[in-house]
Formats: C-alpha cells, sequence, structure tokens
C-alpha cells in the first residue's frame, strides 16, 4: 500500500499516486508545504515531460529499423562432406532506403531456431560497409547436430552493438536437402 508522503498537499495527492504508479517508484521524500502547491504541478509536469522525452527518443531510435530493406536471395540448409556437421546458407540482398546510412559499417545478424522456437544459434557477418547502390551479403553458420531436419532463421542488420535494428527483419524456413557430392563454400 501507498503511503502518503509526510506534509504533502492533499489537493496533490491523487497526482501523486498517479505519478508513482506511472513511474513505479515511491516519493516519500518530497516536501512540498501547502502554501507551495504550484510546485505539484511542477514536479508533475517534470516528470511527464521527461517521459516524453524519452519516448521520443525510443520512437526515433526505432524509425531507424527501415533505412535498410533486405530480402533473401536464396537461402540453403545442406549436409557438409567433409565434417560431420550442416550449413545453413543465406544471401541477403540489401538496398538502402535512408541514404544517410551508405558506407556505414554495419552488422548482419542470423539467428537460427529449430521447430519448438528454441534459439539454437546465433551468427554475425560483423562489421560490413553498406554501399549506395546496396549490394549481397552472405551469412552461413555450421550446425553439429546432425538430427536436426528442419530450421527456421530469423535475419537483421543492426547496429556494430547488435542492439538497434537498421532493417527490417526477415525469416525463412529451411529443411534439410540431400547429401551431395561436392561442399558448399
Amino acid at each position: 500500500m501507498l503511503e502518503s508522503p509526510k506534509n504533502f498537499p492533499n489537493e496533490c495527492l491523487e497526482d501523486y499516486y498517479l505519478m508513482v504508479i506511472a513511474f513505479g517508484e515511491t516519493y516519500n521524500s518530497v516536501d512540498i508545504k501547502s502554501e507551495k502547491s504550484n510546485q505539484c504541478g511542477l514536479i508533475l509536469t517534470l516528470a511527464f515531460s521527461i517521459f516524453i522525452m524519452l519516448t521520443s527518443v525510443t520512437e526515433s531510435f526505432s524509425q531507424k529499423s527501415g533505412s535498410v530493406d533486405i530480402s533473401v536471395v536464396n537461402s540453403s540448409f545442406i549436409p557438409l562432406t567433409n565434417t560431420d556437421a550442416n550449413q545453413v546458407k543465406v544471401n541477403v540482398e540489401y538496398t538502402l532506403e535512408d541514404e544517410k546510412i551508405q558506407n556505414q559499417i554495419v552488422n548482419a545478424v542470423m539467428e537460427v531456431y529449430v521447430s519448438n522456437g528454441t534459439l539454437i544459434r546465433t551468427s554475425t557477418a560483423s562489421g560490413f560497409t553498406l554501399q549506395n547502390e546496396g549490394g549481397e551479403q552472405v551469412l552461413r553458420t555450421t550446425l553439429h547436430d546432425k538430427s536436426l531436419q528442419r530450421v527456421s532463421i530469423k535475419i537483421v542488420f543492426t547496429d556494430l552493438t547488435k542492439k538497434i535494428p537498421l532493417s527490417n527483419s526477415i525469416t525463412d524456413d529451411l529443411k534439410l536437402e540431400e547429401a551431395s557430392t561436392s561442399d558448399s563454400e
């Protein structure tokens, strides 16, 4: 149960409780004299302004996710002949939607999932430069579990920290192909 702060004007208590709920913290240390009830409005206005600023920053980062458009050119899930493993290989084509990010160094992150949705592998094509005319990036990963017959992949281009998506996300479902006489490179 929320405890009312000491010397807090009664007309501000409802706003205080809303602020506590919105921010998940109890501000018991707030000491506002009843003759300064305008400070209650000032505090709530500042808190609301900070919330709006943080929301705007988050939205501006999320808008970056449309800067690069990616699509699968081709993909495969094949047994390797020179080792006891299978390989997922995906050729991804990209075009720049925002010229401000041309020549920027980025990562391509590929997540591999098994049929029940469990993530089993994350691999990255690290530190490549986005060309202004677009291009193609190849992602590969080796899976040592030979019992896998199907996998799903999810690919996204990110900034160098791998935290901010710069592209749309693409997915594909792959079935293990028959063994061939030559290895994929």
